[in-house]
């Protein structure tokens, strides 16, 4: 008989179930899309209530189709998006819908901790920037506008601690999470508690701060009759979605990690923190111990594509083919020159390397020859363009060339994806055959966790598969380079106006 882990992966737009092996292999993976409120401008919601229903449906759907393996079930780790906090009362009940990343209502907030505190020591202090997008202004928006919800919450968790708390009754998380609410230390790891009593929030309602490895409950008997799984199964404090750092493998100096999916981030792994002078770029803890990440993010990946798609008659396409974008191969010629268009994907605000939350799309350079492909071709290719202008600043911050991507998320599932990627970039783009590198880093945590393997490098070595290699065209290289000093230009021109 096999052990076998369980993943839970509550992403923006998706919840993912997956089943692994301890040696590596993945068994099943089931999805079910997530819905997002959008009831105002700049508001984004969705209920924690509906990822447990979707989590609980996913793993019983599992289960039936692997009736053998329901006993194996050794180790469960949760992942998932950041930032978005979750209020829960006494009971571990959820105190209305979480205000998801995405969401950006609280610019005023921001500013007014920039004026108590400032931005430039936060960013010292947790390596990341202070937005609308973080938990900290997030909480602040809160208590300003619905007081009797802040004071009624006896605990403030993020979405995969939310998840994994269903299944075991606990209240904690680990650091990479911590460290992405910006009121943390990351270089010791713990709660900023002078930060919290400068602005005035409890961080006593704040879960304790766990090694994203370590066991930090086990399946109750009511979650094992909900879900079909086992009662007693150990479960780790597992990570936010960062976790895809390693699930693509251990980075060398010369090699970025680059997850493609709703939104984008990159990921250069450190030995130490490494901060920008003009906060391009956010330094964060990595799940590996003694290790650290600069990072940089595009809001509007995948979600720029899927808004042209839905906007150019192609979502018939895109539905059947739901969670890859291998029909872009079919629809899009393999070695095309640059469309000659220039897609601005700022489509919800942007955050690296620009730094504006009200920053809006733009396609240039429109005529009445273009057409719909045209317009696809282009967003493919805008989405490239911000990409490489994280990579760029990563080059000089870190004094060191990037000469390689490790590219992970639904986007690996397009080879014409990847060409762009590597033709835009002009560096070797590696695309795992395994595509939820999410769930591969989640799983490997739970590999270490529940004691299969002794540390992250033993674990990268088992659960890694082959990649496809992408290699930059000459002669499109150079086109798309001069293409993309024009996106350059014309970016910053829109964010001007």
């Amino acid at each position: 008989m096999k052990d076998l882990i369980l993943v839970v992966d509550v992403g923006t737009s998706r919840i993912k179930v997956a089943l692994f092996s301890t040696s590596g292999q993945r068994i099943a993976l089931e999805s079910a899309g997530t819905r997002t409120i959008v009831s105002q401008p700049l508001w984004a919601e969705q209920d924690p209530i509906a990822w447990w229903n979707s989590t609980v449906k996913l793993i019983r759907l599992i289960l039936r189709r692997h009736r053998t393996e329901r006993h194996q079930i050794r180790s469960i780790a949760i992942t998932g998006q950041m930032h978005g906090p979750i209020l829960l009362d006494h009971q571990g009940k959820a105190l209305g819908h979480c205000i998801i990343w995405q969401d950006r209502r609280a610019e005023k907030e921001a500013q007014q901790i920039d004026e108590r505190i400032s931005e430039k020591t936060l960013y010292r202090l947790s390596g990341y920037r202070l937005t609308p997008y973080m938990t900290g202004p997030k909480l602040l928006w809160i208590q300003n506008n619905q007081p009797r919800t802040y004071s009624k919450a006896q605990r403030i968790v993020l979405p995969k601690d939310y998840v994994r708390s269903r299944f075991t009754g606990d209240s904690y998380t680990d650091w990479t999470d911590a460290n992405g609410t910006g009121l943390f230390d990351m270089r010791k790891k713990k709660w900023a508690y002078d930060v919290f009593s400068e602005l005035g929030l409890d961080y006593t309602k704040m879960p304790e701060i766990k090694p994203p490895t370590e066991v930090v409950g086990e399946t109750t008997n009511s979650v094992s009759s909900e879900t079909g799984v086992d009662a007693g199964v150990p479960v780790i404090a597992g990570s936010g979605d960062d976790v895809v750092a390693i699930g693509t493998g251990k980075t060398a100096a010369s090699e970025a990690v680059v997850n493609l999916g709703t939104s984008c981030s990159t990921f250069a792994r450190l030995n130490k923190p490494v901060l920008d002078p003009e906060m391009r770029l956010e330094c964060f803890v990595d799940c590996e111990v003694g290790k650290w990440s600069l990072s940089g993010t595009t809001t509007a990946a995948a979600a720029s594509v899927d808004w042209i798609l839905r906007n150019t008659q192609t979502s018939d396409v895109a539905k059947s083919n739901r969670g890859s974008y291998k029909f872009l191969d079919e629809l899009l010629p393999r070695n095309a020159k640059p469309s000659g268009l220039l897609f601005i994907p700022y489509l919800a605000g942007e955050r690296s390397p620009v730094w504006n939350p009200y920053a809006t799309g733009t396609i240039l350079g429109l005529t009445l020859q273009h057409t719909r492909l045209d317009l696809i071709q282009s967003t493919v290719e805008g989405v490239c363009y911000t990409v490489r202008s994280i990579l760029d600043v990563t080059d000089q911050l870190t004094r060191r060339k990037i000469n390689t991507i490790r590219v992970a998320g639904a986007a690996t599932t397009s080879g014409i994806w990847m060409r762009t990627l590597a033709n835009v970039t002009g560096k070797r783009v590696d695309a795992p055959r395994e595509s939820e590198t999410t769930a591969v880093g989640a799983a490997m945590l739970a590999a270490v966790g529940g004691g299969f393997m002794s540390n992250l490098t033993e674990a990268s070595r088992a659960f890694l598969s082959a990649s496809t290699t992408f290699l930059p065209h000459t002669q499109l290289a150079t086109a798309y380079a001069k293409e993309y000093e024009r996106f350059s230009k014309a970016s910053q021109n829109v964010i001007a106006r």
